[in-house]
């Protein structure tokens, strides 16, 4: 009989739990769902109470991430800072083959538990090792009994799961890190563009129209309507220089603030559109968002809008900014509804023409988020966007 026979767990088993834990590894938007059902399949496949799954840095040293089972949101938010890789955690590091222990504390490397830490006590410990390099490590504990030679084989069945699914979150990590210094250096570069349209052809823009202000004063007694006209477009082409270079910026962000400022950006879009009616609803508070997030859904707003009133051919626009709190968990809501003549949503996801489109799944991407868009010719289209604050840590500026 084999070790997995005596187990009580059979092959098939193991196949459907690493088989769905594949799917979770492709369906994940953030890379630590994926981790987090993998934690709860070796818990239940070899019958421990805790589980986790710490993911190395890149120079191997230490975890920048640690994704936990068997833990309730409640009781993980009293624990004040996550493991980085010191003591019994920190051997596995560097340790090529697993560590089995029936007391974690007994261990000469153990530092203890921090404040309101569950106690533990048998432990298993499996380094998640590829080509040689250490991409993190599984941690089991509180196995009634204690852990055997048998759990270290069922779990050895996941590694090649468990290795992907922190490969699938550190690649997730570098696009988001990558992501997050496009849109940064998109930022920097609109505030240039605005400076230079300011300073330059703006200023140009408004002289030529005062000059033929005062051409023609000089000359009102003699109509003239190519004259007049021209003087027409260069008001209209200062107004437009104007708003271009307010689109470019976000100063009513800071000026404003969040809030108002999506308001004046509706109300200024209503006016330019001629829309009949529009309604903006929101719970958030200004200093609820980090500014890169309240930036972010600013500009998603901004290019939805943008959309609309090139497009839709809309008379009424509905949009709303929810912040929710699901399973201990934050995210922000966006919805954008219009009345317009709506689209053939897969003809333009099969599109690459849509650059717009393209920019607000970036966005949202960067915050670990989700974008849909519900529309059918002649019945108005819906935009979703959730978008989660804490998706981003804090070594993401650091990622390579």
């Amino acid at each position: 009989m084999s070790l997995i026979d005596k187990s009580g767990v059979n092959a098939a088993e193991l196949f459907s739990a690493a088989t769905r834990a594949a799917a979770d590894i492709l369906a994940s938007s953030t890379g630590v769902e994926a981790l987090e059902h993998l934690a709860d399949t070796a818990c239940r496949i070899v019958g421990a109470r805790y589980a986790a799954i710490g993911v190395a840095n890149a120079d191997g040293t230490a975890l920048d991430e640690f994704v936990v089972s068997g833990m309730t949101d409640d009781a993980k938010r009293l624990i004040p800072d996550k493991p980085k890789g010191i003591g019994v955690l920190g051997i596995l590091i560097h340790r090529q083959s697993p560590l089995r222990l029936d007391s974690i504390s007994e261990h000469p490397s153990s530092v203890g538990f921090p404040p309101n830490h569950p106690p533990m006590t048998s432990f298993l410990g499996v380094p998640l090792c590829h080509g040689g390099i250490c991409l993190g490590s599984l941690y089991l504990t509180d196995k009634l009994g204690g852990f055997s030679e048998e759990d270290e084989v069922l779990i050895d069945a996941l590694r090649l799961q468990l290795c992907v699914g922190i490969r699938n979150l550190q690649m997730l990590r570098r696009q988001q890190a990558l992501s997050q210094r496009l849109i940064t250096a998109q930022e920097e570069e609109r505030k240039a563009t605005a400076a230079d349209l300011h300073d330059s052809l703006t200023q140009l823009v408004f002289a030529a129209q005062a000059h033929l202000d005062s051409y023609r004063a000089r000359t009102a007694a003699l109509p003239d309507s190519d004259l007049d006209l021209a003087i027409k477009y260069l008001r209209d082409a200062g107004v437009e220089c104007r708003t271009l270079i307010k689109r470019m910026r976000v100063l009513e962000l800071e000026d404003l603030g969040f809030v108002a400022a999506i308001g004046q950006l509706i109300d200024e879009e209503q006016a330019r559109a001629g829309w009949d009616r529009t309604n903006f609803t929101t719970n958030v508070h200004d200093e609820d968002l980090h500014a890169m997030l309240a930036a972010s859904i600013y500009r998603l707003v901004q290019e939805a809008l943008n959309n609309i009133r090139k497009h839709a051919k809309a008379t009424a626009v509905d949009s709303s900014v929810e912040q929710v709190v699901e399973n201990g968990r934050s995210s922000v809501k966006l919805t954008i509804l219009d009345n317009g003549t709506g689209f053939d949503v897969h003809a333009v996801n099969q599109s690459f023409e849509h650059i717009g489109l393209q920019s607000m799944r970036e966005r949202t991407q960067l915050f670990g988020g989700t974008f849909r868009i519900e529309s059918e010719r002649g019945n108005g289209t819906i935009i979703r966007i959730r978008l989660f604050p804490d998706c981003i840590p804090t070594t993401l500026g650091n990622s390579g």
